[in-house]
């Protein structure tokens, strides 16, 4: 098993009520969290520390709403170095 940090920048555009979104590393949900920041300009920062075996791995994030399609992923890393959200490989 492997330990790394994954970090991934995440927008969001929203007008009537938060959003919650739900952050998936494969198949496993890791957490739900509601989008509170209004500014399309600003993004959260999820810091994601996983204990996986070694391999090629994904990282999803979907709205709890599947009818809104308004989250974005921005920048990905894994330990510091860019990633893809389909590719991390540890």
């Amino acid at each position: 098993m492997v330990e790394a940090k994954i970090t991934v920048d995440l927008y969001c555009n929203w007008t009537a009520e938060p959003k919650a979104y739900r952050v998936y590393f494969d198949d496993d949900l890791l957490t739900e969290r509601t989008y509170l920041w209004r500014n399309t300009e600003q993004y959260v920062q999820e810091n994601i520390i996983v204990l996986a075996e070694p391999g090629q791995h994904s990282l999803k994030i979907t709205p709890v709403d599947r009818s809104f399609g308004g989250f974005l992923m921005g920048k990905v890393t894994v330990n510091g170095q860019p990633a893809s959200a389909n590719q991390i490989v540890l």
